[in-house]
């Protein structure tokens, strides 16, 4: 089968959960089938075409030439919601239809609610599969409420409610939706009762993401990652470092947070050491900071699909504090695979008891590797996604 999959990044480098999952994804449509992707790119693509040509038969990039005006514009004019104009584009409409003519595209694959307008530009007789990522109408709707300054959240309520209905109407246009939870997929039948909705998750690459026993975790020391670029993520690292870190620091001053990724937030920088934080910042590799931890802590507060670095921290064995946001839509059993909590005073207690509780940490470390190997290794989710595909194909072809 030859498939042509559109994506609103270049998946390289899989540095954050978003473009991380768009690279197993390329790595795992190609592993089974012939593979043209198709990308909006932000950035010079150079570096990542090299890295993902061994999974393509064809890459084809469309440079984003856009703004917050050409975003605004489009919004009033069509019934894309604001957030989702911004990856509009006529060029990239157009390569689709015109590699669906040219290359004998036998499915055409969509990552994230972003490209769905670009169905429009197909041919009808071609098989269609959009990937949500996340309900992006969730996220803003959790924005509103969480996160987003007072005078603002009229305004993030007026477009999550936009997205919602975008949302929904965009869902039913597709031969098969494809949501990464089973609370995501809740939400999207709420939102489009007439589409067909399935469950694939969110993976991890198993083979390197694996307990390395040259890594012995320093006493008292936390990790936590992240884009801090995306606001969800930067909002959880504030809450982490104004009110629960904080706690933990009154009652045991020997402990230490590392904190990796890019674009961290100068409040966090200022003063760091004497706030019981080291800066690591934008890595190649998370493995070795997140090994060098004794847990690892994911303080998701806005958010919707599955947090990836989660399953990273599991495949190495490493046991994990988060909020209920934070593990929403991964199979964990709370104090069995994995600590829940949600309030400061909850977050510091629980990790100050797995700071103290040795048998504990590893007896919960080896649980969550158990499932993730059981239920979250990338290869064995792209056998299903190969299923699903010839499903789709053959459920076409019968209704014409």
């Amino acid at each position: 089968m030859h498939v042509l999959q559109i994506t609103p990044q270049l998946p390289w480098p899989p540095d954050n959960g978003g473009r991380m999952a768009l690279y197993q994804l390329v790595r795992q449509i190609g592993r089974h089938h012939k593979l043209t992707l198709l990308s909006f790119c932000q950035e010079d693509p150079r570096d990542g075409i090299p890295e993902l040509a061994p999974f393509c038969d064809n890459i084809v990039t469309v440079e984003d030439h856009t703004g917050s005006v050409f975003s605004l514009l489009d919004s009033i004019s069509s019934e894309r919601p604001l957030a989702m104009s911004r990856f509009h584009s006529r060029a990239v409409a157009k390569r689709a239809a015109d590699l669906c003519e040219q290359r004998e595209i036998d499915l055409v694959h969509f990552d994230h609610l972003h490209t769905a307008a670009y169905i429009r530009a197909l041919p009808p007789q071609i098989p269609t599969i959009l990937r949500q990522h996340n309900v992006e109408s969730r996220i803003l709707a959790r924005y509103a409420e969480t996160a987003a300054h007072r005078l603002l959240r009229p305004l993030v309520r007026s477009q999550a409610r936009a997205v919602a209905r975008y949302e929904g109407t965009s869902c039913a246009r597709f031969d098969r939706c494809l949501a990464v939870t089973p609370v995501d997929a809740a939400q999207l039948r709420e939102l489009s009762p007439s589409a067909n909705i399935d469950v694939l998750p969110d993976g991890v690459d198993t083979d390197y993401f694996q307990p390395d026993p040259g890594y012995a975790p320093e006493d008292q020391r936390v990790v936590t990652t992240g884009d801090y670029s995306w606001g969800p993520t930067r909002d959880g690292l504030l809450f982490l470092c104004r009110e629960v870190w904080p706690e933990v620091r009154q009652r045991r001053p020997e402990a230490r947070l590392t904190i990796v990724g890019r674009n961290i937030p100068e409040e966090v920088i200022r003063g760091a050491d004497q706030k019981g934080l080291d800066i690591a910042g934008y890595v190649e590799d998370v493995r070795p900071e997140i090994l060098r931890g004794t847990l690892f802590i994911a303080p998701t507060r806005v958010g919707s699909g599955i947090r990836i670095k989660i399953l990273e921290a599991m495949a190495l064995g490493r046991p994990v504090v988060a909020t209920t946001i934070g593990a929403e839509g991964i199979a964990a059993v709370d104090g069995h695979d994995l600590r829940i909590a949600d309030t400061h005073t909850e977050l510091a207690g629980a990790i100050e008891e797995l700071l103290d509780d040795r048998d504990g940490r590893e007896k919960m470390a080896a649980a969550a590797l158990e499932l993730v190997r059981n239920q979250y290794a990338w290869d064995a989710l792209g056998d299903q996604l190969a299923n699903l595909y010839a499903e789709v194909r053959e459920e076409k072809r019968a209704n014409g």
